[in-house]
């Protein structure tokens, strides 16, 4: 296994994807299990070297089907392809554009949506490109709305509260409805716990 350290997972139906990065390599892997959800087991099943290189992150993972991932890659939206057996990479699109520079797009989840062919993608907004911090404004984090071009649809703020620090998210379906999961790091949030919100679309707004 090439898992010299791991973090972020997408699955779909009986499988499961892990993201690691070897010091073999230097590259991302994907490692695949399969998911037993009668008894919540997993048992390995293989593993693909993505060929992307550390300095941008690759995180952010989501499952369009079973053989077709999603992830994030510094600014980019990529598409990792893993029908033939091996880890083809393309570049969908870049995300620079949900936000107003000088300040960057941070992805923290993703989420395909199969009925208008279009991706959510939920992260910090308003990070400052040379201090890494958040701009001094309430409620920097947002989702952005792609259609399948790459065209910015729209943005919506969610309202975390203000100088709550490096937030985690998770985007899923459920019942046909979109939900955003937010936690914060409980070093520098110590007292806020898990918020869940329920996402209207298209006007992006959280209830």
């Amino acid at each position: 296994l090439q898992m010299d350290y791991i973090g972020e997972l997408a699955r779909y139906h009986g499988k499961i994807w892990l993201r690691s990065f070897s010091n073999v390599s230097n590259t991302y892997w994907l490692n695949e299990l399969d998911f037993d959800e009668s008894n919540l087991s997993t048992s390995f099943s293989t593993q693909y070297d993505t060929g992307l290189a550390q300095g941008p992150d690759l995180g952010a993972l989501s499952a369009i089907n079973a053989t077709t991932i999603i992830c994030t890659y510094g600014s980019s939206l990529k598409k990792i392809d893993i029908s033939s057996g091996a880890a083809i990479v393309t570049t969908l699109f870049d995300l620079s554009p949900a936000v107003t520079p000088p300040f960057i797009f941070v992805p923290r989840d993703t989420l395909y949506i199969l009925s208008s062919n279009s991706y959510l993608v939920v992260g910090g907004g308003n990070q400052d490109p040379t201090s890494g911090q958040n701009y001094s404004g309430l409620y920097s984090d947002i989702i952005a709305h792609f259609d399948s071009s790459g065209n910015l649809i729209g943005t919506g703020v969610i309202n975390t509260g203000p100088s709550v620090q490096e937030i985690s998210y998770s985007a899923f379906c459920y019942n046909g409805e979109i939900y955003i999961t937010s936690l914060p790091n409980p070093i520098f949030s110590p007292n806020q716990g898990t918020t869940t919100f329920l996402v209207d679309l298209p006007t992006l707004t959280l209830s």
